[in-house]
């Protein structure tokens, strides 16, 4: 079988069969031979294999084709000629002589690499060169315009993908299309989009991953054996970025059959990308914009959740602001059910590390033999039970917010490793040899009384300086009884969507009777109290009857019982399931311990 062999560029070397379906030689991407020199015409000339000759036909091609030399319309092509088209030699060859396929990593010197500064198009002044590349230079300009203000009118990265999609397809016609986007998170590359014309392939994510790296487009010719013949597979990569980001990356491949690419397309393929990427990152820019939106809109609506007008309150949502997106540590205290996670959790959302995680310790919830295992983590049979690596709550909260409520529950054993933790940034899961280093903010909570802890040794003062940057205090509820009823309000909104009737409000003698209680469990107890009064109500509007009942927990017969002495008997339960040890029966109740001693001496001396 003769062949067409390629003698000059850097696709040399590449091969066509002769066969009895014509070979269309020239410029036009459409041709079975394409040739990127700008003194072959569209349609140059065709080669054909009729009745065992080699038969070669000129199109009307501006600056002729010519054999061994001499110019030709039509003639018989034998073995040894050489047929020349303005800069490119084609060798008529018995057999295909074209060099054994070799490894990719072995053709690297042939591979041309290309930086944004060096894309002749970028260059201060493009048209310079040669006189017979302007006009083809000034073709691919105006394309580079008109796509530029294409790109400004899109409003979604879809649409953009799409736009761009199209214009390297009908620029460059490639066999395979690859646009990956690289995640900001995650920085791992995700296909957006991918074309596919003829066996499919897989895109080439290291090269395209290099390209971003070393923000370089590049050529990269590869032999490959295609119907016994070896031919020259091509491909394109150019990166996406954006003052110094990488945003995306475009690869394509043709091969020799189909379409050669050459310098001049990866000239225009690097301008392309550097044409787009600012359309890439205003997208992200505005997608960010939206989040943050989002976010703050998430922030404000929590924020009403820290319900009330009172000068506490007032006092406690500007500290917050003023904080939020400092570095500084906070120690939030209040007695239990005031609200003091809600504040963490608006501290957490206000601050920069806002789109970092959220982690909550309860200290008072983990058994003292897991508290190592639960904050830093454990190490794979680091005890009987550790069947595989845990990553402890410190580390979980790396690049957020850590915050560790009943605090002041802490053994002296604790306090010091969290101590040793928080001054070094640094910790060891159990079990483990190696450093871990986290970044996080810390918010501490306790409904004990700190400063009395201090002062007893029983809280080590070193600890506790190092989590009150800034103390926040959040007064019960009993002395701040002007918010009740916008909580109770807030609740009852709340409550709303599992009422079994529309219910319009309270009854105002119905918000008298919650302000006149003493709410041992602050905000928490209103909450639970209007949540039951909504399932107990009959009528629209919440009365004192739904608020007792609700109290009490049950529906009674005859009047209801004084909250006072509910109170006092949920008190001495408490005290007899403790066999009056005053601090567990405080934490059964949910009250801090110096609240219970307020309520014995009260109901011990009622005068």
């Amino acid at each position: 079988m003769p062949f067409l062999i390629l003698r000059t560029g850097l696709s040399k070397g590449a091969s066509w069969p002769i066969t009895e379906t014509p070979l269309l030689i020239g410029r036009e991407q459409g041709c079975q031979i394409a040739l990127p020199d700008s003194l072959i015409s569209r349609r140059h000339c065709e080669v054909v294999l009729a009745a065992g000759q080699i038969l070669l036909r000129d199109l009307g091609s501006s600056n002729a084709t010519f054999v061994n030399g001499k110019p030709v319309d039509t003639c018989t092509l034998m073995p040894g000629d050489q047929v020349m088209l303005g800069r490119t030699v084609l060798l008529v060859s018995e057999e295909d002589h074209s060099e054994d396929a070799v490894q990719p990593e072995a053709l690297s010197r042939t591979t041309v690499s290309l930086t944004e500064g060096q894309a002749i198009y970028l260059q201060r002044d493009p048209l310079e060169g040669s006189e017979n590349e302007t006009p083809h230079r000034t073709a691919d300009l105006a394309q580079l315009f008109n796509l530029s203000r294409s790109f400004s009118r899109v409003d979604s990265l879809n649409e953009l993908i799409a736009q761009l999609t199209n214009a390297v397809l009908d620029r460059f016609n490639p066999l395979d299309l690859w646009i990956a986007l690289l995640d900001e998170t995650s920085g791992k590359l995700q296909v957006a989009k991918q074309k596919t014309f003829g066996t499919p392939a897989k895109m080439p994510e290291a090269a395209m991953r290099q390209a971003l790296t070393d923000m370089r487009g590049s050529l990269v010719p590869e032999r490959i054996r295609m119907d016994n013949a070896k031919v020259l597979q091509l491909s394109l990569i150019a990166p996406i970025h954006f003052a110094g980001q990488g945003i995306a990356a475009i690869a394509l491949r043709s091969h020799s059959r189909h379409r050669l690419y050459d310098e001049t397309d990866l000239h225009f393929l690097v301008s392309l990308a550097n044409t787009a990427a600012p359309f890439f990152e205003a997208i992200r820019h505005r997608t960010r914009l939206q989040r943050e939106v989002k976010r703050l809109r998430q922030a404000h609506q929590q924020a009403l959740t820290l319900v009330g007008e009172s000068p506490c309150m007032q006092r406690v949502r500007q500290t917050i602001q003023e904080v939020a997106d400092t570095p500084h540590p906070v120690l939030l205290v209040g007695e239990t059910g005031t609200g003091k996670e809600i504040a963490a959790n608006l501290i957490h959302e206000l601050s920069s590390r806002a789109t970092g995680p959220f982690v909550p310790v309860n200290c008072a919830a983990i058994a003292r033999e897991l508290f190592e295992s639960e904050l830093f983590g454990h190490e794979r049979g680091a005890f009987t039970g550790a069947t595989e690596r845990k990553t402890g709550m410190m580390e979980q909260s790396n690049g957020g917010t850590l915050f560790l409520d009943e605090i002041g529950d802490l053994s002296p054993e604790h306090q010091a490793a969290i101590l040793r933790a928080l001054e070094t940034k640094t910790f060891r899961r159990v079990g483990g040899k190696d450093q871990i280093a986290s970044d996080f903010r810390i918010v501490a909570a306790t409904n004990r009384n700190i400063h009395q802890e201090v002062a007893s040794g029983t809280f080590r003062r070193d600890l506790y300086h190092r989590l009150r940057g800034v103390e926040i205090l959040i007064e019960p509820l009993r002395d701040r009884p002007a918010d009740i009823a916008d909580l109770a309000e807030h609740f009852l909104e709340a409550a709303r969507p599992t009422c079994k009737h529309p219910i319009a409000g309270f009854e105002p003698d119905a918000l008298e009777f919650l302000r006149a209680q003493a709410w041992p469990g602050n905000a928490r107890e209103l909450r639970y109290c209007i949540e039951s009064a909504v399932t107990f109500c009959k009528n629209d509007r919440i009365a004192i009857a739904d608020i007792q009942t609700a109290m009490t927990g049950a529906l009674r017969p005859g009047a209801p019982r004084p909250l006072s002495e509910i109170e006092r008997r949920a008190i001495e339960e408490a005290l007899a399931y403790c066999n009056g040890n005053v601090v567990q029966a405080a934490r059964l109740l949910g009250i801090g311990k110096d609240t219970l001693y307020r309520r014995l001496a009260q109901y011990r001396n009622p005068d």
